[in-house]
């Protein structure tokens, strides 16, 4: 069986970095496709991959994040980004971010590469929600409680996030976080994402773990 790749995220932006902000390019032109579903919420303008890639480079104040308990482990929590100007509109797009990091315990929301993602989503205008769950290494962790935990949150932000609707939440998983996601969202109530992106998912989990 061929070792995995270190664990290193220090690495410098690649072209699979671009890729996958290529994917997210993609996925803002499906979200604006089926705004017809919901007229009500708003997206942002579109934006070229160039564009985008700027604007994770350009400092900016974060907006500011709340925490929610979705169930009783340390790690069932979730951390919800909103626009500046959430007050000024009504319904959101809500992007709910499940992180990656090998599935493994010491990998998490601030370690795991992607934290700067949630504040740049909220500060183009969607509610980011960046999703902590159960790893290897904790109790409960792997499989199944892992994909359960992603679920749950799902299902907790859509009952409990104000102006959230089912009709407009994108389930975005990276690394890992893709594969916990699309199986959290079988195994969730099926209406409960209107889109799934999963930015370079492992093909073959067993070889990567």
């Amino acid at each position: 069986m061929a070792e995995p790749p270190p664990d290193d995220y220090d690495a410098p932006p690649s072209e699979e970095l671009i890729a996958a902000l290529e994917k997210m390019r993609n996925l803002e032109l499906k979200l604006q496709a089926l705004a017809g579903r919901a007229p009500d919420a708003p997206l942002p303008p579109p934006a070229t991959t160039d564009e985008l890639v700027e604007w994770f480079k350009t400092e900016r104040p974060p907006p500011p994040a709340t925490e929610t308990k979705y169930g009783e482990h340390a790690s069932q929590f979730y951390r919800a980004h909103r626009p500046p100007d959430e007050d000024a509109a009504g319904a959101r797009w809500t992007v709910v971010i499940v992180h990656g990091g090998f599935w493994k315990q010491k990998y998490g929301i601030t370690t795991a590469a992607i934290d700067s993602l949630a504040p740049a989503l909220a500060s183009r205008g969607f509610v980011a929600v960046e999703v902590e769950y159960r790893r290897v290494g904790e109790e409960g962790g792997g499989w199944p409680g892992t994909c359960e935990d992603v679920s749950a949150a799902v299902a907790h932000v859509v009952a409990h996030e104000p102006k959230c609707s089912e009709k407009r939440v994108v389930l975005l998983g990276h690394s890992a976080g893709g594969h916990g996601g699309a199986p959290g969202r079988e195994r969730s109530v099926p209406s409960k994402c209107a889109v799934i992106c999963a930015a370079s998912p492992p093909r073959r989990p067993a070889r990567r773990h």
